[in-house]
C-alpha cells in the first residue's frame, strides 16, 4: 500500500505538501531496498552456493527437450516467427563502389564493407567518406559507380 500511495503522490504531486511525502518517501525506502526489478530480493551466497549444488552436473531430461521442441515447432505451424529471423548473419547487397588508395590505385568492388575487409580499412570511417562527410581518410577514397 505504501508503494501505491507513493507512485500516486509522484504523479500528482500538488496535492500532498512535503512533509508528508516525505513520511510516505521514509517508509518505502526501507521496503524496496535490495529489490531488482521483477526478479525479488537477491540471494545470499548460500542460497546461491545450495543452488549451484543441487543442479551442478544435470541435464534437462529427454521428455523436457522434447517436450519443448514440440513446443517451438506448434508456434512455427501456427505462424509464429522470431522478431530477428533473417537479420542475422545475413548478405545485403550494397552499391558497387572503386576505392581510390592513397598512391592512387583503383580497386573496385561489389560493396564498401566487402572493400575494407579486403583492403583492411575502418568501414565507419569509409563510409564517412563515401557519404561526403570525410573527403578522405588517410589518402584513401570512395567513387560511387554509376550503374543504370
Amino acid at each position: 500500500m505504501h508503494n501505491a500511495l507513493f507512485i500516486m503522490t509522484v504523479k500528482d504531486y500538488r496535492q500532498i505538501n512535503a512533509r508528508i511525502y516525505q513520511q510516505i518517501k521514509e517508509s518505502v525506502v526501507p521496503w524496496n531496498k535490495g529489490l531488482t526489478g521483477l526478479t525479488g530480493l537477491p540471494l545470499s551466497e548460500e542460497s546461491k552456493q545450495k543452488m549451484r549444488e543441487l543442479w551442478k552436473g544435470k541435464t534437462r531430461p529427454k521428455s523436457h527437450i522434447d517436450a519443448m521442441k514440440k513446443g517451438w515447432q506448434k508456434a512455427k505451424e501456427e505462424g509464429y516467427e522470431p522478431w530477428n529471423k533473417g537479420k542475422t548473419g545475413i548478405y545485403r547487397s550494397g552499391k558497387p563502389v572503386i576505392i581510390i588508395s592513397p598512391d592512387g590505385q583503383q580497386y573496385r568492388f561489389d560493396r564498401l564493407k566487402d572493400a575494407c575487409k579486403e583492403l583492411g580499412l575502418i568501414y565507419s570511417k569509409m563510409s564517412s567518406v563515401n557519404t561526403g562527410k570525410l573527403k578522405d581518410w588517410k589518402g584513401w577514397t570512395v567513387l560511387p559507380v554509376n550503374t543504370p
